[in-house]
């Protein structure tokens, strides 16, 4: 089920709601959980039901090894052998159950390429969510190995991974975060404040992804299915667009999510904080995605050493985490050099050698969510900046640096991936390719401007088009750039008359676009 779609907004939303409060108004708590399990496994399910059999068995296996290690506990200190043992199981046959739905294909087609054999792919279908809900639940029976996390009952742990807003696209919460809120009886009492702020969010979350990333996808898919073809100007937009399709899309999703948890009145972690606006990839990656580089930080970083070993073991750590980052999003080469480039970014960026003027209030401005990422350390080989640039200039060069990298995440392959950047530099001018491509360019609210000059006037159509594209990608920038980001502003939302009004007519717009099915990108991860 997608949040931007009929039956979310309009059935299964109010029935959770309504489900979750009722029963937590006459004080039915347990059974308050288990309805908000019952409506995330028909969230879930939805998609696909065989699906079902996958989460519940993965949750079955956790749930299962973290009751032995809790009868192992009730009989006396745990042997260190014995916690290593535990942890080698829970997080093997987690990462063992993600490997073989997501990288049995890639790892046989390499096979096939490297030692020329002739294995038949198994071409198995990819379950949603099955990256989160597997690193979600990795942390907490990595946790229960060591010693470092409780037991829980059932249905706590059961609500805790299949809560449906953080479910298929994260963020990826951990349980000390999660299980507590949802014991605190202040979070089952309906707080219209909390609610109104969910609302808010939902709203603006809910037009970033139909009303700015879907109007871009049409302008996307077809750049990259003629790459061959477009020239410097049309690769630099196709570029950019696919630099705010996904920015809206993900940050659209992150607003979604965390909106309506807090109609529940749970706070999900910012995953999401106005990453463009960064001097740096280093600082980049500590707005981006955020919960899962923690994730990265807790479980991979600083048990590898983290920058405690000198800077050459640092370094490693680094493009150690961000090689799995890319893997982690993706089973495919591109994915894998995708992550190794912005490793060599980070890495770039603690030499010292080009840094920002002066930090200003955005770089100062630590995430919104706990924990910190894992390259919080510095470790120069200079102890003075070589170059030194104002920070507006180092925010466009990062922000040109990912706009590029991005090639790489969205091409199905590193040959069209390397001719997309190749097309930056060597095809100045190809007629005709620019307005095929402004072409896509068609929101369901200019359709019968679209017909009309499709009938009328049909040698102006590629050019107006063409013009609106680039409007768009400006209004995108100027929201990305020079806007506060819609946490911020439904965290000090007054609900004043304006911002009631404002809240509605883009909900309204919103659903009122809802033309066709549209998953969100992260969705494929």
């Amino acid at each position: 089920m997608l949040f931007n779609s009929y039956i979310f907004i309009f059935l299964f939303l109010p029935l959770s709601l309504a489900g979750w409060y009722a029963l937590n108004h006459f004080h039915r708590y347990r059974a308050a959980l288990a309805f908000l399990c019952a409506m995330s496994l028909w969230f879930y399910g939805y998609f696909h039901p065989k699906y079902l059999l996958l989460l519940l068995g993965s949750i079955a296996m956790n749930y299962a090894l973290s009751s032995v290690i809790a009868m192992v506990e009730r009989r006396g200190p745990v042997p260190p052998v014995l916690r290593r043992l535990f942890l080698v199981l829970g997080t093997g046959g987690n990462l063992a159950v993600l490997f073989y739905f997501k990288y049995t294909d890639f790892f046989l087609s390499t096979c096939n390429a490297v030692f020329r054999t002739d294995w038949a792919l198994r071409h198995i279908m990819l379950p949603l969510g099955i990256s989160f809900f597997t690193f979600q639940q990795i942390s907490f029976i990595a946790d229960r190995a060591l010693g470092d996390a409780p037991h829980y009952p059932l249905l706590q742990y059961l609500t805790f991974v299949t809560f449906f807003p953080q479910l298929i696209a994260g963020p990826i919460v951990l349980y000390d975060e999660m299980i507590p809120q949802f014991e605190n009886p202040e979070n089952r009492r309906f707080r219209p404040d909390s609610f109104r702020r969910g609302v808010y969010l939902f709203s603006l979350g809910l037009a970033k992804k139909v009303l700015l990333a879907d109007t871009l996808a049409g302008q996307v898919a077809f750049g990259y299915g003629h790459t061959y073809y477009l020239d410097a100007l049309t690769s630099l937009l196709v570029l950019l667009s696919y630099a705010f399709e996904l920015y809206f899309d993900f940050s659209g999703y992150c607003d979604m999510a965390m909106g309506i948890g807090w109609m529940f009145g749970i706070a999900l972690p910012v995953n999401f904080d106005s990453p463009y606006r960064t001097a740096s990839m280093k600082e980049f990656w500590q707005h981006w995605h955020i919960t899962l580089q923690r994730f990265f930080t807790r479980y991979v970083y600083f048990p590898l050493g983290g920058s405690r070993h000198g800077r050459l073991r640092t370094v490693r750590n680094v493009l150690i985490v961000f090689l799995l980052s890319g893997f982690w999003h993706g089973a495919a080469w591109t994915f894998v050099l995708w992550g190794l480039l912005n490793g060599l970014a980070v890495v770039f960026d603690d030499l010292g050698i080009l840094t920002a003027s002066s930090p200003g209030p955005a770089a100062a401005r630590r995430p919104l969510s706990p924990g910190r990422p894992f390259a919080h350390r510095r470790y120069f080989l200079r102890h003075a900046p070589l170059i030194t640039l104002p920070r507006p200039a180092m925010q466009a060069l990062t922000f040109l640096f990912w706009t590029i990298s991005l090639a790489l995440f969205r091409a199905d392959s590193v040959a069209t991936a390397s001719q997309m950047i190749r097309n930056l530099f060597t095809r100045w001018w190809l007629p005709g390719y620019l307005f095929l491509t402004g072409e896509q360019f068609q929101p369901v609210e200019l359709y019968t401007v679209h017909k009309g000059l499709s009938l009328f006037a049909p040698s102006l159509l590629r050019p107006c088009s063409t013009v609106l594209w680039i409007l768009m990608l400006t209004l995108c920038s100027y929201l990305v750039f020079f806007r506060e980001n819609s946490v911020r502003m439904a965290g000090h939302c007054a609900f004043s008359r304006r911002d009631a009004v404002l809240s509605g007519i883009l909900f309204c717009w919103s659903v009122l676009s809802l033309s066709g099915v549209s998953t969100f990108l992260y969705f494929n991860f």
